[in-house]
């Protein structure tokens, strides 16, 4: 905006005071010195604050992604909010909100490049965070059930601090279940423990003894328990023992039977027979089908 006075410092002064900016915040430009029967003449322009720059980074790198989208930032003493809104923004928020994230990362490292206090910046895209909040929170909830009825540890996969807190949060009034973080960044996860847990033996897999409880029933092997009756588990257990004692068992015992005779190829003419100009086909047949395989002569 231009603002007019009798010297630069008066039409200067008469700017901030009407913009209600500070000489830190504005950018001043001088437009004439003024003199004899002349006034002064300013310029005077918002400074753009560390948050605006958050914000045309953002707007920059939606326009390189060719990805048509308006965005509305409520600033705040301690937090930024930048909403995006658009009807295809998919590729804005990529799987699981990756690129949502690695975007919000890169922004709030030029809100606070300054290094004047730490403020923080969340970025949202059609109300995602508040999607992906519930979804996880249903999810808290399904794997701690399933720790409780199993009495297993439940891992869940590797998530940002921010998911991870939302876990930690949601599980928090059960009473039945822990909930702890292990492993590093950016690999860090979060396990559900059941309260009353019993670790495995040392040197002993969980989930090796998970699929060995699953193969009994009863209180016996599946191996030793025949599926198709004790005959066909002596069977198996014959032939388990055999294969121990490196030999090699027919799957069935056939007896004494004759050996089953040779199958005879079927009898097929060659070219040269077929045109008549040779018979040498037939002296591999026996004398008495000789006669009657040897063609009519007239």
């Amino acid at each position: 905006m231009e603002f007019k006075e009798k010297t630069v410092e008066a039409a200067t002064e008469l700017g901030l005071k009407e913009m209600g900016l500070t000489a830190d915040q504005a950018i001043v430009t001088v437009i004439d010195q003024g003199g004899f029967l002349k006034k002064a003449r300013v310029n005077i322009e918002k400074k753009p604050s560390r948050a605006d720059e958050a914000l045309a980074f953002v707007r920059k790198l939606a326009d390189l992604m060719a990805v048509p989208c308006e965005m509305e930032m409520t600033e705040q003493e301690a937090e930024v909010l930048i909403n995006i809104k658009g009807e295809h923004t998919g590729p804005l928020i990529g799987y699981r909100g990756d690129v949502l994230d690695s975007v919000q990362y890169l922004a709030s490292l030029i809100l606070n490049e300054e290094g004047k206090g730490y403020r923080r910046l969340t970025l949202d895209c059609e109300n995602y965070r508040a999607k992906r909040e519930e979804i996880l929170k249903n999810l808290a909830r399904k794997l701690a059930d399933k720790a409780v009825r199993t009495g297993r540890k439940v891992r869940l996969e590797p998530m940002n601090p921010a998911e991870r807190r939302i876990i930690h949060s949601a599980l928090q009034p059960n009473e039945e279940v822990d909930t702890v973080s292990e492993g590093a960044e950016p690999n860090r996860y979060i396990v559900i423990v059941p309260k009353g847990y019993v670790a495995p033996p040392e040197g002993e897999r969980e989930d090796r003894r998970d699929r060995r409880d699953r193969g009994r029933r009863d209180g016996r092997d599946r191996r030793d328990r025949g599926d198709r009756g004790d005959r066909n588990g002596r069977d198996r257990r014959d032939r388990r023992d055999r294969r121990d004692r490196g030999e090699r068992g027919d799957r069935r015992d056939r007896g004494d039977r004759p050996p089953r005779p040779k199958k005879r190829e079927p009898f097929s003419l060659g070219f040269g027979a077929y045109l008549g100009n040779t018979r040498t086909y037939l002296n591999d047949l026996p004398e008495d089908e000789k006669k009657n395989d040897r063609p009519d002569q007239d």
